[in-house]
């Protein structure tokens, strides 16, 4: 039997496990966002959720691609967001040794998720990966 070269894996439910109920954060990617431009411009949460607006579509975008135009740190919001989702989830040992093998074995792993880049890859850093 043949080597897969490519792997394609659900993210949310298959990899990550929930440490409670609770199945989401506090505060949502766009209040955590809010705060970053709130402690950087001085505004107010109206004044920021307006500047986050401005940047473009938050409906068809994720807001990490905002992050540009509001002159944000990326690892910033990257921070912030890990340590919320820390609190909720965690990426299981049998997930982590899978990617560890697969990367070993040199097959690409994709993620089938509807989140985007920027928070699959958050939430794979909670296990290391």
């Amino acid at each position: 039997m043949s080597r897969p070269e490519i792997i394609l894996i659900d993210i949310d439910g298959t990899m990550t496990g929930y440490h409670s109920v609770q199945k989401q954060s506090d505060l949502s990617p766009l209040v955590h966002l809010e705060n970053l431009v709130i402690k950087k411009y001085g505004l107010s949460r109206d004044d920021a959720n307006k500047k986050i607006c401005s940047c473009g579509d938050m409906e068809v975008q994720c807001l990490s691609e905002f992050l540009l135009a509001l002159e944000i740190d990326p690892q910033d919001y990257f921070n912030v967001l890990a340590e919320d989702y820390r609190k909720y989830i965690y990426i299981t040992d049998d997930s982590i040794r899978l990617f560890k093998y697969l990367k070993n074995k040199g097959i690409a792993v994709y993620t089938a998720t509807t989140n985007s880049e920027f928070c699959t890859r958050i939430k794979l850093s909670l296990g290391g990966l």
